[in-house]
């Protein structure tokens, strides 16, 4: 579902000058989940399911190697959804699709975190050659654009072309879940 557009000018701006160091500081996600393994990701924010099993009095942090320019730049968007959609930010990231490489169809299931968060994806660096499929329907996203993506159904995505396609990944949970 089409949530809006941002201006992701200044945040595309300073993730190009990431270099593989900033990629990665984290490899776990690309270990664990075979179907993101031709994927990098740096995190933002990340909630931690050990620290909050029941979800109840969770307090929304960064991560402890977050880069404080990406995350103020991130966060004018982050505190819009967090507004809109009455919750507060999760796991906050940016995970980047190399050229000619595909996530292979998948849900993601493993946690009732996922039965919770809504997701939202916002293309920073992208192109037409991407093709991002949610229960058998393909969406090309631009960017700037918020796109609420269902995680609990089946998902792929395509980078055909030449470039590395990057999102900022922002998953928001419910007020009402987190008893506020």
């Amino acid at each position: 579902m089409f949530h809006g557009k941002y201006d992701v000018s200044e945040i595309k701006k300073h993730v190009s000058e990431y270099t593989d160091k900033e990629w990665m500081l984290e490899t776990d996600r690309q270990q664990i989940a075979i179907h993101h393994r031709k994927t990098q990701f740096y995190k933002i924010s990340y909630f931690e399911f050990e620290e909050y099993p029941d979800f109840l009095n969770y307090e929304p942090k960064l991560y402890k190697t977050a880069n404080k320019v990406l995350a103020d730049l991130v966060m004018p968007i982050v505190k819009d959804m967090e507004k809109v959609y009455n919750g507060k930010f999760g796991r906050i990231m940016l995970t980047k699709l190399f050229a000619n490489q595909k996530i292979t169809p998948h849900l993601d299931v493993m946690y009732d975190y996922f039965n919770i968060a809504r997701r939202f994806h916002v293309p920073i660096i992208t192109n037409e050659l991407v093709d991002f499929y949610v229960d058998g329907e393909k969406k090309n996203l631009k960017e700037g654009e918020c796109w609420e993506i269902n995680n609990n159904k089946t998902h792929a995505v395509f980078n055909k072309g030449t470039e590395d396609r990057i999102h900022l990944l922002i998953d928001i949970l419910p007020n009402k879940v987190l008893g506020e």
